[in-house]
């Protein structure tokens, strides 16, 4: 009896698979690499103004973020593959980190096509931070491709500015102002903060603490801090750079080191399983920032 209420003690793992139903965590097939290396490639250039002031600086800090997702318990890595002029989301083998600036309804235009034109933003114009665009093989849930755009500020003080403005300072520096247009040396929205958590959807994991999920998917670890896969986000925070507890568990739980990837018919531990030999997701800024809403987009192929 004691080591049964034990047992029923121990919280359920915070991690959630991405599945091939979107936003439907307990529904679908788990999505995976097939592969245990993944290249991305950074531009930071197409963005006006430069995040974070300088494109080499942010390039710089959203290469140094991925490797957060390669812990002792995986042989899972992300490898950076240098920096292109590539502005286009598709299913083209290319996985891509792009910075945009301005709205694509300024360019008079709408849809991927003008977004990769104009390099601007087609999503909502106001709320969203990142955007994860994965395409994965509809009957097995084995990922593709997987693409990453962050909405910058695009130059101009309010009420005309738009987007987010990026910071890459060190976790150490000051959080900025209120208004933060211009301001160097602090941090606000945290180029690091963002892409750690875009590329633990890039390689199939949600978001975790989401109470409109089903339990055990709601589960809300570690309050208030939670994960680096959780929606919540504040100005200046730089947290979700290093990894709980419960992201490495999910990256190493489908990658786990020396043995086979993990698939699943459900994503829950304990519901149809396998291994295989061979989502998407996004984070949103909410007014300054103190609400992540969640977006999400899928090809199926």
């Amino acid at each position: 009896m004691a080591v049964a209420l034990l047992a029923a003690a121990v919280p359920t793992p915070a991690y959630v698979r991405s599945t091939t139903e979107a936003g439907q965590p307990a529904r679908g097939l788990c999505l995976y690499w097939g592969a245990r290396q993944v290249r991305f490639v950074v531009n930071a250039t197409s963005a006006t103004p430069a995040p974070c002031g300088s494109a080499a600086a942010a390039t710089t800090l959203t290469a140094a973020s991925f490797p957060a997702w390669s812990p002792a318990c995986t042989d899972f890595g992300f490898v950076n593959g240098g920096t292109t002029a590539v502005t286009a989301v598709a299913n083209d083998g290319t996985n891509l980190v792009v910075f945009r600036s301005g709205l694509c309804q300024a360019a008079g235009c709408s849809g991927n096509a003008c977004a990769s034109t104009h390099n601007c933003w087609d999503h909502d114009a106001m709320g969203t931070i990142a955007l994860t665009t994965t395409t994965f093989v509809a009957s097995t849930g084995q990922i593709l491709d997987a693409d990453m755009e962050i909405h910058g500020w695009n130059g101009l003080s309010r009420p005309q500015a738009t987007g987010s403005y990026l910071t890459c300072a060190t976790p150490s520096s000051p959080p900025c102002t209120a208004i933060p247009y211009g301001q160097t040396g602090c941090n606000f929205t945290d180029v690091g903060n963002v892409v750690t958590h875009e590329a633990g959807h890039m390689l199939g994991l949600e978001h975790t603490c989401v109470a409109s999920y089903p339990a055990p998917y709601n589960y809300c670890p570690n309050a208030p801090d939670g994960t680096t896969m959780d929606p919540t986000m504040q100005p200046g925070e730089t947290r979700k750079r290093v990894l709980t507890a419960d992201d490495v568990a999910g990256v190493c739980a489908i990658y786990p080191l020396n043995a086979a990837t993990v698939t699943c018919s459900s994503p829950s531990s304990s519901s149809g399983c396998g291994t295989a030999g061979g989502g998407t997701g996004s984070l949103g800024l909410l007014a300054l920032g103190f609400l992540i809403l969640r977006r999400r987009s899928s090809r199926r192929a």
